[in-house]
């Protein structure tokens, strides 16, 4: 089965191109973000997102929290019905090549969404329903890049075998027209 890890700053459009294949019974899709946010919602909800990491990385380790998303996605991609899977949200490039070993895939790409500066932050804006200075919104993607997010986009750029940059001037279906021709659909 092919996988596809789908990342990029937020307000680049990977929930709007998730949400375009969620009703397509031959994709998988799992996007990292919420499922960790509800993880922690359930285990201690009172603490932020960062200090629940911590805490579950100093009990069980660096990948704990990818440990806890491939025994999610292991339920799902083992059945036969999946011709691929789109998963949604990594940051880190070791946690990438953790859930590839862990889940012993052998089929997969890195495609990293991006987008002019502009329509990033006025897709930002409108789903989180903020307003927010170009200054305050340029430091948030510097703090993604620091996260892992950087590393990770440098590496796409490096890696031509695995990875793939798409780039979109406007809200419009190029990065999901890109992948149904990668997965022939």
């Amino acid at each position: 089965m092919k996988t596809i890890f789908i990342i990029g700053h937020h307000g680049v459009g990977k929930t709007h191109l998730m949400n375009c294949y969620l009703n397509n019974k031959d994709i998988y899709t799992f996007d990292a973000g919420p499922f960790l946010r509800n993880q922690k919602d359930n285990q201690q909800p009172h603490m932020t997102m960062q200090e629940w990491v911590e805490q579950l990385e100093q009990k069980k380790g660096y990948f704990a929290t990818t440990e806890l998303m491939a025994e999610e996605i292991k339920k799902h991609i083992t059945r036969p019905k999946y011709k691929a899977a789109l998963i949604f949200g990594f940051r880190h490039l070791d946690c990438i090549e953790h859930l590839l070993k862990l889940l012993t895939i052998t089929d997969w790409q890195v495609i990293y969404l991006d987008a002019d500066f502009e329509l990033i932050k006025r897709n930002y804006e409108q789903r989180e329903n903020i307003t927010i200075s170009d200054k305050t919104f340029a430091r948030e993607l510097v703090e993604e890049d620091k996260w892992g997010l950087g590393e990770l986009r440098q590496w796409v750029y490096n890696n031509k075998n695995n990875a793939v940059k798409i780039y979109k001037h406007r809200n419009d279906d190029s990065y999901k027209n890109y992948i149904d021709k990668m997965l022939g659909l």
